[in-house]
Parts: C-alpha cells; structure tokens; sequence
C-alpha cells in the first residue's frame, strides 16, 4: 500500500499531540508515522497509523528495513529532527529520495555543525550529513536565521516553508493564580542540556542576591552528570532561593508552573527552547535570551519584546510591552495558522 506523507522521527515529548492535530484536522489516511523509541511512546501505541521501533537488534534492523521501503513508496518524507544516523546514510546512498524529504528543523540537529568535541566520529557524520543536507528538497521551521545557516553550511538551494512546528507552540490562554508571595519566581533553562550554559546564567542571577526570588532550574531530562553540578554548585549560591526540578511533569502541570513566573532566562547560544519561549510570551512573561541566537531577531521581527541577557537588568519588563506579546502571539502561533501551514506542506 502505497503512503502519500511518512513521517520519521523519535518519540519525542511533544509529538502525540502533533499526532492527534494531524489526525484531528487532515486525512490521516494520507500519513504514516514510523518512530524510534522515545520518552512519549506509550502515548503512541496502540495508535493505527502509528509504527514504533520495538527492543532487539532483528526489531531494530526490521524497523530500518521497513521505513526504507515506505521511503520509496511515499510521495513526501517529512523528517522530524534530522539526527538519526541510519536515515542518513540511506538519503546518502539513495540521494533521489532526498528531493521528497521536508527537514523540519529543531535546531539542535542545525547546531550538530558546531559541536565542540570534532572527533573523527564527528568528521564522518559531518561528511554524510553535509552530502545529503545539501540535496534535501524542503526546509520547515519558523526561524529564517536557521535557514541562512542551512544554506550558509550546507549549500542547501531547498524551498523554506514557513511553519510553527508543533502544537506545544501554539498559544495558551491562561490566567495567572493570585500570588501568595511577593517574591520574584525566574525560570532558569529548560533542561539538563549543557547547552542550557546554567553556570554563566547562576552567575548573572548574584547581580539580584538581594531581591527575594526563587530560582526554578528545569533539570529532568538531559545530562545527569551536569545536572548534579548545577544542583551543587545552585545550593551552594543561593541556598534556598535555588529550587532543582528533577522530575519530568505532564505538560498541562508544567504549564500551570509556568504560569506562576515572572521571568524566564533562557542563555543559550543557539536557537533552543523556543517551545518554552513562545508559551513564556503568551502569558506575558519577561524572557530573556542572547541578543545573537537566530531566533532573537525573529521574534523581534513578529513584534515581540525580550530582553538581553548580556545587556539588560534582570528585572519584570514593562506590563505595556508584556501584554503586547500575549496578543502577537496569539495572533501568529494560534491553531488557525498552524493548520493553514501544514495544509501548504502537506498539498505542496
């Protein structure tokens, strides 16, 4: 049976929701999801149009064996997050395929360009990576500084369709709960990532040692090892005022903290944890970031306020501009346009 949209990707933590907008506003006929294992999988079995990698090296070369057939067979291969090694080398060894592949761009698989660590490892991944990136037909993402890197390393010539991803993007409208304390409630981060740089970011928080805050550090998936260290080195600074989130919430409980912030500080060096941020700004949060990620100057381009971690004090913004952002972003991540965006992808 012949499949007109294949989508590959892992199960990631946001995409049984993306499953069920696809399912609630397309012919879900016309799509087949075939999954690696991932946090969010018990949340995608028993699904009909839903595939999911099964434990057992004969499971994983079977799971391989197939997506490559319904690669063959299908009229667009939509790549959730280009990280998975096997894929690639079968883009590399079947380059025609690549013309029928839509990237969507998470960032982390963009950034891979600039890891640290260039090991020979990293070189013959970089070299198969740099050969089929330059040939993928189609680019989605919100961010066009991401497509300027894509184009910039990788010779990429693919269209750009504009498109906010997910469905954990879209805008939420909450209300904030009355606070029970005047004190001053910042996120820091959004994961155990290293990427995150907490080290430089729990520094910057000591120009405030003297305002009554709490520090919420989200630490429950990513880098165990760094995580500790952030732990430590978090108490040791700021004492009670440091509190480690080490459990991962449902996303509606998640949410519900985050409504109850005043500020977020988000101090990667990348384009990273855009799905925070875009919830953070709807509900009129004061977010933080690097005046030099590619995202920055998207979100200013949409007409939104935030605030320079290197430049700016770490204070509330001004209510003006914070409401202001709840309106952009209700206007640009609402489901209406998601499904408009989709819709040009999926009939493109």
């Amino acid at each position: 049976m012949s499949i007109r949209v294949l989508h590959l990707s892992s199960c990631e933590k946001f995409l049984p929701d993306y499953v069920k907008f696809v399912s609630d506003n397309f012919n879900v006929a016309n799509h087949h999801f075939h999954l690696t294992i991932g946090i969010a999988q018990e949340r995608l079995n028993e699904i009909p149009n839903v595939s999911i990698e099964k434990k057992g090296l004969i499971n994983k070369v079977l799971h391989y064996v197939l997506a490559l057939v319904k690669m063959r067979q299908a009229e667009k291969i939509i790549i959730h997050g280009l990280f998975d090694n096997n894929i690639l080398l079968m883009l590399l060894l079947m380059p025609w395929l690549c013309k029928k592949v839509y990237w969507v761009i998470w960032g982390a698989d963009l950034y891979l360009y600039e890891a640290t660590d260039k090991s020979v490892k990293w070189k013959i991944r970089e070299a198969v990576r740099r050969r089929v990136i330059k040939n993928i037909g189609h680019l989605v993402t919100y961010i066009p500084g991401d497509i300027e890197l894509v184009r910039r390393w990788y010779d990429n010539k693919g269209r750009y369709h504009e498109c906010t991803l997910y469905p954990s993007n879209l805008y939420r409208d909450c209300k904030r709960p009355s606070a029970d304390n005047p004190e001053l409630r910042i996120q820091v981060g959004n994961s155990a990532d290293p990427a995150n740089n907490h080290f430089d970011a729990l520094e910057k928080l000591k120009a405030i040692a003297n305002v009554d805050f709490k520090a919420y550090v989200p630490l429950s998936y990513g880098d165990k090892a760094h995580a500790t260290k952030v732990i430590n080195l978090g108490y040791e600074t700021f004492g009670d005022k440091f509190v480690p989130l080490t459990e991962m919430q449902p996303l509606d409980d998640y949410i519900k903290f985050q409504n109850t912030l005043d500020i977020a500080i988000f101090n990667h060096k990348r384009q990273q944890a855009m799905g925070n941020t875009i919830s953070l700004l709807g509900m009129g949060k004061t977010v933080y970031l690097r005046s030099d990620v590619t995202h920055w100057s998207f979100l200013q381009s949409i007409g939104l306020t935030v605030y320079d971690i290197e430049k700016d004090a770490i204070t509330k913004g001004e209510p003006e501009a914070l409401e202001n952002n709840k309106k952009r972003v209700r206007t640009y991540f609402s489901i209406e346009n998601l499904t408009r965006q989709w819709s040009s992808i999926f009939e493109v």
